[in-house]
């Protein structure tokens, strides 16, 4: 094992079509890339589901398994994870993020998304440490018609 157990994927990695260009983020339970579709040569967004604490990159740096005593938590989530995938595949609303695929191989399981351009929520509040009146105002009739 490598150690770093929640190492990223490195550039270049291939899932299914996919090849990962860079890390976008990481957060509890799992590592986004930036990629790119090899059969269309379109930019995506894939999540991988590696949570911290209960998941372990191999030494090849792609197979993903439970660490040692979490076999259960790491099954489970990784459950949650996938049904979570296949329940926002069904949903078409603009303001939620369409799945168009998930896979399940090395161990884990992954999402991929399109690739939006732009700066994230968590990005802004880091940066200016929280939005105006008007800036929550004007993003929650999408946010609540998406939860609706």
């Amino acid at each position: 094992m490598t150690r770093d157990p929640r190492q990223p994927l490195s550039a270049g990695t291939r899932i299914a079509s996919y090849r990962i260009d860079s890390v976008l983020g990481a957060g509890g339970a799992a590592i986004t890339y930036a990629a790119t579709n090899m059969v269309v040569h379109r930019r995506v967004a894939i999540k991988e589901y590696l949570p911290i604490g209960l998941a372990q990159r191999a030494s090849d740096r792609i197979d993903v398994s439970a660490v040692p005593g979490r076999i259960q938590e790491f099954a489970k989530g990784l459950e949650a994870f996938v049904g979570e995938a296949k329940a926002l595949a069904s949903f078409r609303h603009p303001a939620v993020a369409p799945i168009e695929h998930y896979i399940q191989t090395n161990g884990t399981a992954y999402v991929v998304m399109p690739y939006v351009e732009g700066e994230t929520l968590a990005a802004v509040l880091r940066a200016r440490g929280r939005l105006t009146h008007a800036e929550v105002e004007a993003l929650l009739p999408a946010l609540l018609d998406a939860l609706a």
